[in-house]
């Protein structure tokens, strides 16, 4: 967090400096000391937005159509401009370009301020992102059709429309980061820099970002203007991640006309493993790196049907997988492959991806715990088993299932796949009564209290294996080591928060009595009072 944000022209033509050609392309790689100085801003930032009108024939879904009667009156109802502005003080704010605040659906909405860039500069048909901005941070996707906030925004337009330039970007006379600056203090602040008592704002949209600018190594003036007035003003930014829109290559077809014949299956496999091999180039662009801001980054997501013309989704629709169906499956599974896309692509597109990824892997056993969950269906027609027997035909490696006493009827119900099952091995709890059992027992206590040593988490020994402590882990767990497992890690945060040197017997109560006895597994605390012998079962005869 800055203590002072650094001294910024307050406007007007601003230095040059003259440069070799090996000097500039230097710069230009974001290499040598130009490049590297604090205070040297690079000033191309540009919003990376761009539209076109609808053409006609394009497919328009009606409202009424789309979300009923009753919902499509009460959301025109909200839509329709309000005929005054709300008499709260706006507490979100929005900088980027200058919008068309008289708009149908975004009148009596939005609180301009101008600091400098004046309306009359910025023509209406090129107020493009300032607009599309408003317009989602207010009515979101429009097609969604969501009730729009009953409350003004406020807009701060610091984009311009330079006669020179077909695109909006900060006046050429003035640095972007002293328009931000300004900006936030015309917001926020009175006449000597403190928060004013009137203004409400608590968290500003800033989705613009300099395309010349990547993060590299360190964060850029920019950035730590915006961590400062966070910090000075209490402020949240929203932070644009930034659109990289740089070409890459792909690894699998020559020509256009091999992309356009291939199945879009395989397409979607190369796009995303293509993409996957650019990400050491696709970087966040300044302010992005901001410490004190919630940086956005996301792939494209809308209810709008198809794509523009001349373009394609190389993306499944957007959503989370059911962990318990057969995309859930593929999906954890390439998650746990460290593929970076594991959750796009269809079940089709994840199981070849999941294929491909373990044989490269040369992973030899597949281990599928808790095989109970993955009862759900995927899809009315695929049921899960059935996934999980065309796995085993197709011998990418051999499985391993591991569940509660729910799993056999779950994986006995479809009796092909049960009948290319071994029979199951069966692992009850420890048997505390059992001398050789209650050994392993303690033996796996020993083993976890000094894996918690070895590992720095504690400094020394917490004694689980030991008299009591044993005892009452018996009792918490009833021979479930993986309970043993759990509490553990609890009663360690426990310890950890009181900067303790190791587990002792309160952290393994508070433990107790905040998991074991919230999920049932005891209904007493047995490190405060007597370890009840009953709960370990009937000692054998």
């Amino acid at each position: 967090q800055a203590s002072r944000p650094p001294a910024l022209p307050q406007g007007g033509l601003l230095n040059t400096l003259t440069l070799s050609a090996g000097q500039a392309e230097a710069l230009a790689g974001l290499e040598g000391p130009i490049a590297e100085a604090d205070r040297l801003m690079r000033v191309r930032p540009q919003s990376l937005y761009a539209a076109k009108p609808l053409e006609s024939g394009g497919a328009i879904v009606d409202l009424v159509e789309a979300v009923g009667a009753d919902r499509a009156a009460r959301i025109e109802s909200a839509r329709r401009a309000p005929t005054r502005p709300d008499d709260r003080s706006p507490i979100a704010a929005v900088l980027d370009g200058y919008p068309i605040d008289r708009h149908d659906l975004l009148a009596n909405r939005i609180a301009i301020t101008e600091v400098e860039v004046p309306g009359v500069a910025v023509p209406v048909d090129r107020r493009a992102h300032g607009t599309a901005m408003a317009s989602f941070i207010i009515h979101g996707d429009l097609d969604a059709y969501e009730p729009p906030l009953n409350r003004t925004i406020a807009s701060v337009p610091i984009l311009g429309a330079p006669q020179s330039l077909s695109v909006e970007t900060t006046p050429p006379d003035k640095l972007p980061i002293g328009m931000v600056y300004r900006a936030v203090l015309a917001l926020v602040a009175d006449e000597d820099g403190n928060l004013r008592d009137d203004s409400n704002i608590v968290i500003l949209n800033h989705s613009i970002c300099d395309r010349e600018a990547p993060f590299s190594r360190r964060p850029s003036n920019w950035a730590k203007l915006l961590d400062h007035l966070s910090h000075q003003y209490r402020l949240l930014f929203v932070v644009s991640a930034g659109n990289v829109i740089d070409t890459f290559d792909l690894d699998t077809y020559t020509s256009c006309a091999q992309f356009d014949a291939a199945p879009s299956n395989e397409r979607q496999i190369v796009l995303l493993r293509s993409v996957e091999n650019f990400k050491g180039r696709r970087v966040i662009l300044s302010p992005a790196e901001a410490i004190n801001a919630i940086t956005v980054g996301a792939v494209h997501e809308d209810r709008t049907v198809g794509n523009p013309q001349g373009h394609l989704n190389p993306y499944a629709p957007i959503g989370v997988p059911n962990l318990g169906s057969s995309v859930g499956l593929f999906s954890s599974i390439l998650r746990e492959l460290g593929d970076g896309f594991y959750e796009k692509g269809t079940e089709e597109v994840l199981q070849k991806r999941s294929y491909l990824g373990l044989r490269e892997r040369g992973v030899k056993l597949l281990i599928i715990d808790e095989v109970q969950h993955l009862q759900y269906r995927s899809t009315p027609r695929s049921d899960v088993t059935d996934t999980l027997k065309r796995v085993l035909d197709d011998a990418i490696c051999p499985l391993v299932f591991i569940g509660i006493d729910d799993a056999a009827p779950f994986l006995n119900a479809n009796k092909q796949l049960a009948n290319r099952l071994h029979p199951p091995c069966d692992l009850p709890p420890l048997d505390i009564w059992n001398e050789t059992q209650r050994a392993t027992f303690k033996a796996y206590a020993h083993g976890l209290d000094k894996a918690l040593v070895d590992s720095g988490l504690t400094t020394r020994l917490s004694g689980l294996a030991k008299g009591n402590r044993l005892t009452c882990l018996m009792a918490v767990s009833n021979g479930v080591l993986g309970r043993v497992s759990n509490l553990v890690r609890s009663a360690l945060a426990e310890a950890l928060s009181r900067n303790a040197e190791m587990i002792e017997v309160c952290d393994l109560s508070a433990a107790t009595q905040s998991w074991a006895m919230v999920q049932g597994f005891i209904d007493y605390d047995p490190f405060v009072s007597n370890v009840r012998w009953a709960d370990f079962g009937p000692r054998p005869n």
